[in-house]
């Protein structure tokens, strides 16, 4: 399981996608497109993973949970050097220099309260990773305060019913 230090989008206009860049502590990198049909399917994941937070699970009255919800992405955010430059010291690539086209993408809880999520092509190459809260957090808040650089105007499904399985839940 890998562990990330740094992240990063940027919006490829002639490709009509973003490309994901992610460094591990171990300087290791790992590129992915992220098209605009997959973050459609990803987000609403993204965000059920975020509402099963114990704290938030807690909370009867929706108003409440979401006011935890901002609070914790506030704490997230605050935590983020966003001055500092993405980090190009010389490491290795494991899936390769050329970014992946991923497809799909698949969640689950972890024992130390946080996710182990994995983001995969169609022929199932890619890469598990773990994510704290904060990560979390700071993942779903970048695509977000990403999107409107490539202009998709999509509507992004927030179905805060939903419930985080123990197991994986798969996206195809």
């Amino acid at each position: 399981m890998t562990s990330m230090s740094q992240m990063q989008m940027h919006y490829f206009e002639e490709e009509d996608r973003f490309l994901l860049r992610m460094n591990t502590i171990t300087e290791e990198e790992y590129r992915f497109w992220l098209t605009r049909r997959f973050i459609q399917i990803f987000y609403p994941l993204l965000n059920t993973a975020l509402y099963s937070d114990p704290e938030i699970k807690r909370q009867v009255d929706p108003v409440n949970k979401d006011a935890i919800l901002s609070f914790q992405q506030q704490n997230a955010k605050n935590q983020v050097e966003y001055g500092s430059t993405f980090s190009t010291t010389p490491k290795t690539y494991p899936l390769g220099e050329m970014p992946l086209l991923i497809s799909k993408a698949s969640i689950k809880s972890n024992a130390d309260n946080g996710y182990d999520l994995r983001l995969s092509t169609a022929d199932d190459r890619g890469l598990y990773f773990s994510l704290d809260q904060n990560l979390l957090h700071i993942l779903t808040t970048l695509i977000l305060d990403s999107l409107p650089i490539a202009d998709w105007q999509l509507v992004l499904k927030e179905d805060n019913d939903m419930h985080l399985p123990e197991r994986s839940t798969l996206l195809n």
